[in-house]
């Protein structure tokens, strides 16, 4: 038993003193060769794989190389709701047509109605089971003074990035027009709730009289 633990602790110094990190004239040992000699092409270097012979090769046609792209105003208000200057913006820069408002209707009614309930008034499925939880902060209601004056970039941020207990949607919805429908969408409800006899047009005015 004793000669095994000396056996074990001379192979352990060995170990140990080849750690040293001294120099040696003897070639190193190359336990895994891939790993200091690799199948690759060097820049610059001839590669019978392409027909061209060359191991670099051109960019894909309209490649855009990263952090090259400059953003147009268009572009960074679509993607972000904000300005140039960092601020929300007042507008929705979308089309406002039936396709948009059909599309926000649904995607509305898939990730925003489980909490906002489906005319946006904060009391969705998720808020009735939620009263049952202590400490459950209820959704907010679209419909709210705050909420009606606010401009749509600020919409369009929470829907994309969360506010307060709310998670951000982007993931769920990556398309930035998706996100937008959303926002048109909401300015429907609202103005559902509080619209007088003058946004109703001629012909269903006729039908509500009788």
């Amino acid at each position: 038993m004793r000669n095994i633990f000396a056996i074990g602790l001379g192979l352990t110094m060995m170990v140990l003193a080849g750690c040293r990190g001294t120099t040696s004239d003897q070639p190193p040992i190359h336990l895994n060769l891939n790993m200091d000699f690799q199948e690759k092409f060097k820049a610059q270097s001839d590669n019978p794989l392409f027909k061209d012979g060359r191991s670099m090769r051109m960019p894909v046609e309209n490649t855009v190389a990263r952090g090259s792209h400059s953003a147009t105003d268009t572009d960074r208000v679509v993607k972000t709701g904000k300005d140039a200057s960092g601020g929300f913006v007042q507008n929705n820069p979308l089309t406002i047509d039936a396709a948009l408002l059909k599309r926000g209707q649904e995607r509305f009614h898939i990730y925003c109605a489980p909490c906002h309930s489906e005319i946006g008034d904060g009391k969705g499925v998720v808020s009735v089971y939620g009263q049952r939880s202590n400490g459950y902060t209820m959704p907010a209601s679209v419909h709210q003074d705050r909420l009606r004056q606010e401009r749509d970039g600020y919409l369009y941020d929470v829907v994309s990035n969360g506010i307060n207990n709310m998670p951000g949607y982007a993931a769920q919805l990556p398309n930035t027009t998706d996100r937008w429908a959303i926002v048109a969408w909401v300015r429907v409800l609202q103005r559902s709730q509080y619209a007088n006899e003058s946004d109703v047009p001629a012909e269903e005015k006729a039908k509500i009289r009788k």
